[in-house]
Parts: structure tokens; sequence; C-alpha cells
């Protein structure tokens, strides 16, 4: 029953899919309700088996797995080098600022987010750089971890 439910959310938002690919595999959003200046209703598809950067939302948000579940990296503040693994399933709370990536989800995972309003900036981040980004995927600057800033 619950895949029919979740068969018929992607056939009804199927024109507001958008894909995200973070390294091997990806997040398809179908988005439910999106006003980012007061808060934002989304289903994420989970199809992922490793990303290849931690990052934060420009918006907290009450997430809530309600198909399957998937192992998250975290790492604690922005440029630091200390994480720790856990298992996500169930509802929870995710600040704007954890700074995190999924490790590998399970199949058929979807989760469905609550955002609160947007704000303009979040981060990407790799062993080698951490990005600043603006609303529209616009770069602000990049920070090469063994060099310089750079824009």
């Amino acid at each position: 029953m619950k895949t029919k439910i979740l068969n018929l959310i992607k056939y009804v938002l199927r024109n507001r899919k958008k894909i995200f690919t973070l390294g091997k595999g990806s997040v398809t959003r179908y988005t439910l309700i999106e006003i980012k200046w007061l808060f934002s209703i989304y289903f994420h598809f989970i199809d992922t088996d490793f990303q290849d950067r931690f990052h934060t939302h420009a918006f907290n948000a009450i997430g809530w797995t309600i198909s399957g579940g998937y192992f998250e990296e975290v790492m604690n503040g922005i440029g630091n080098t200390s994480t720790y693994t856990s298992y996500i399933k169930g509802l929870r709370y995710i600040p704007k600022l954890l700074n995190h990536k999924i490790l590998k989800a399970e199949e058929n995972t979807c989760t469905i987010l609550f955002t609160g309003p947007y704000s303009s900036i979040w981060t990407e981040e790799t062993e080698d750089w951490i990005r600043i980004i603006k609303s529209g995927q616009i770069e602000l600057f990049k920070i090469d971890k063994n060099k310089n800033v750079s824009n």
C-alpha cells in the first residue's frame, strides 16, 4: 500500500521534479509546495550509495523518513575533520547548519521535508574545498583548503 501511495505522489508531482547528484546516486525531489520566504514541503526519494561532499541547507527543517532509511555522516561544524555516522529513520529536526552527507540509502527510501523560511546561503565541502553558495546555485566563493580563497 505504501509503495502505491509513493508512486501516486511521483505521478501527481511529476512536473515538479528536480534531481540532485552529489557523488554516486541521486536524490529526486518532488515539490508539494514551495514558498521560500515562508515554508516548503518536499518529498525526497533517496537513491544514494555515497555523496562526495558534505552540505548544509538554506533552511531549518523537520524530516520524516516515511519509507526505508539511510546512513549519514555528520561533520562537527564547517572546515572540521571530526565526523560521526548515524542511521536515519523516522522523525528528526535538521538545523540549517548541519553539515552532512548521505553515505548509503536503503532501497525505496523516501522522506518528507517540512522547511522553514530559506536563508540566502549554504555550503558544500569536500576534503579539498569549501564552497559558499547562494540562491540559484550561484557560487559566492570557494576556499581551497590547501591554498587561498578564489572566486
